[in-house]
C-alpha cells in the first residue's frame, strides 16, 4: 500500500479540489481519506454516505459528583483556566476553557471530581459518489487533539485498503504545518504540494517543504491559480526547479472551477477539459511512486 498526501502552506490553495479530481482515477478497492478535520469539505463534493460511525475520545475533562460534593470552592479557586464555577448551587464546568489538567480533581478533599475521558469527535466510513470508500472525521467546535484524530482516520484508510486488498490511499491533508498537518504525512510516500501562485501561497509553501524533508518525504507540486501573474508564475516555477521539485501539472485561474463548486461537481468530472489534464497529473504522480 502507498499513501500520497495532497498539503498546502495555507487554506484555500486548492488542495481540496485537486484532491477530489485525482480521486475519480483510484480503483474502486483503494480509499480516500479527508483529513482535515477542523475544516472538513470533501464531503460537499464526494457527498459520502455513511456506513460506519464512531465517537472519537482524546483527552480528559472533570465529572463532578453533585452527591458527594459539599461545595467548598477550593476547585474553583485553585482552576488556573477559570473553566469551573458555581451556578444553582452546582459547580459547572466549561468545557471550552478547561484544558483537562486534572488540578481540580487532585485539590477535591471530597474525591468528589473524577477525570474522564472526554468525547471531541467523530469518525466516519463512507461510500461515495465515485464508488471508493472514504475516511472522515468531525473534530467538535473548540476542541483540542486534532493530530491524533488524523492518525486514527488514517488507520482507518489503511484497514479498508488492507480489507478490500487496494493498492493506493489519497489524503487530503490539513493546511499549514501543525500537528495535524504532521500526522497527516508522517510515513506517507510522497507529498503533493498544492503550490497556490500568490504572494502568500508561495510564501507558506516553503515551509510545507521543509516539513517535507525533514521527514525525508519524497515531493512533487501543482502550481494552481497559474496565469494571474506572468512574473510571479516564473518565479515558482523557478524556485521548483532549483529546489528539484518536479511540477506534475499546472491549474490555471479559470471560472470554471469556481462553477463546478457551486454545482458540488468534482472538476475532473465536470468537464473534458479537466478530466484529461488531471489524468495526466494522476499518471505523472504514479510514475513518480513508482
Amino acid at each position: 500500500m502507498r499513501e500520497i498526501v495532497v498539503l498546502s502552506g495555507k487554506g484555500g490553495a486548492g488542495k481540496t479540489t485537486i484532491t477530489s479530481s485525482l480521486s475519480i482515477f483510484l480503483d474502486k478497492k483503494d480509499a480516500i481519506v479527508d483529513a482535515d478535520v477542523d475544516a472538513s469539505d470533501m464531503h460537499i463534493l464526494l457527498q459520502p454516505e455513511i456506513i460506519n460511525e464512531k465517537e472519537f475520545y482524546s483527552g480528559k475533562e472533570p465529572e463532578v459528583n453533585h452527591d458527594k460534593c459539599v461545595l467548598c470552592r477550593l476547585c474553583v479557586k485553585k482552576c488556573p483556566y477559570n473553566a469551573l464555577s458555581v451556578k444553582s448551587n452546582k459547580i459547572t464546568l466549561d468545557p471550552i476553557s478547561c484544558e483537562g489538567c486534572a488540578m481540580c480533581s487532585v485539590v477535591c478533599r471530597e474525591n468528589a471530581i473524577e477525570m474522564k475521558e472526554k468525547l471531541v469527535g467523530k469518525k466516519y466510513i463512507s461510500n461515495t459518489l465515485i464508488g471508493v470508500k472514504m475516511a472522515h472525521a468531525e473534530l467538535f467546535p473548540g476542541e483540542e487533539n486534532s493530530g491524533k484524530l488524523v492518525s486514527s482516520i488514517r488507520q482507518d484508510g489503511r484497514i479498508i485498503i488492507d480489507e478490500q486488498k487496494g493498492d493506493l490511499l489519497l489524503i487530503d491533508g490539513p493546511p499549514g504545518i501543525g500537528c495535524s498537518a504532521i500526522s497527516a504525512i508522517t510515513n506517507s510516500d510522497l507529498i503533493v504540494l498544492s503550490v497556490e501562485s500568490t504572494l502568500s501561497g508561495f510564501h507558506d509553501i516553503t515551509r510545507c517543504i521543509d516539513l517535507a524533508r525533514h521527514f525525508k518525504i519524497n515531493i512533487c507540486a501543482i502550481i494552481n491559480k497559474f496565469g494571474l501573474n506572468k512574473e510571479l508564475d516564473k518565479e515558482v516555477e523557478n524556485f521548483l526547479k532549483n529546489e528539484n521539485i518536479p511540477i506534475v501539472g499546472k491549474i490555471e485561474f479559470d471560472t470554471k472551477i469556481i462553477d463546478a463548486h457551486k454545482q458540488r461537481k468534482i472538476l475532473s468530472t465536470y468537464s473534458e477539459e479537466y478530466n484529461d489534464k488531471f489524468k495526466n497529473i494522476y499518471e505523472s504522480i504514479i510514475s513518480i511512486l513508482n
